[in-house]
């Protein structure tokens, strides 16, 4: 993330640029940039592909595959589907709708389940659980409808999130997002999701908190 410091630095060499030069700015939250920066760049906004270019690009790089799948997991975004192909999202979001559900059902020891996701890539995991959160949140709000994460886990998904308290649900989510940040910086992986593990067995009991 861009810090004070260096959009200051970037602000400078945009007001006073080497000549014949050009700076290309990328940037996924174009409305984070300061305005003083925003207001000296030049917007060209890149938008999806539309989806029958998307398979046809996809299909022959995915050996067989479903596409379908894994444009839901990635978002749309056509590399990003690539990479869940690479690295394993869909499998991975399996494991974590099935590790989920049976730390609901009492049917597993927690540690053995949070020394299972430390032998997997800490992003990984985290990625995962964010993915599985946000279907839980969009299925409780009633947003059939819209698209989520995991194309053919719905009823599974249905099922694990049945009776969850919504508030609890986004608190839940906050909760990833936050360890997330602080696993940078700590070592003590095993603490953090022993956490996680814990605070999904108090949400998903009987009046949860």
């Amino acid at each position: 993330a861009m810090n004070r410091p260096a959009a200051n630095a970037l602000l400078k060499t945009l007001e006073e640029p080497a000549s014949r030069s050009v700076l290309i700015l990328v940037s996924s939250h174009p409305h984070r940039l300061p305005a003083t920066i925003r207001s000296r760049c030049q917007v060209v906004r890149f938008a999806n592909p539309d989806s029958d270019t998307v398979r046809n690009w996809l299909g022959p790089r995915t050996s067989g595959a479903d596409v379908d799948e894994l444009l839901a997991i990635s978002g749309g975004v056509p590399l990003r589907a690539l990479q869940a192909l690479q690295e394993g999202w869909v499998t991975e979001g399996q494991r974590l709708v099935d590790d989920l559900g049976a730390l609901r059902q009492r049917s597993i020891n927690p540690l053995q389940i949070v020394e299972e996701w430390g032998k997997r890539p800490l992003t990984l995991v985290f990625d995962g659980l964010k993915r599985c959160v946000s279907d839980l949140i969009k299925l409780a709000n009633g947003l059939a409808g819209n698209p989520i994460y995991h194309l053919r886990m719905r009823d599974d998904l249905q099922c694990l999130g049945q009776g969850i308290d919504l508030r609890q649900l986004y608190r839940f989510n906050d909760e990833i997002l936050r360890l997330e940040r602080d696993s940078t910086n700590n070592l003590n992986v095993q603490m953090l999701l022993e956490y996680i593990a814990n605070r999904w067995l108090q949400i998903t009991r009987p009046g949860g908190q």
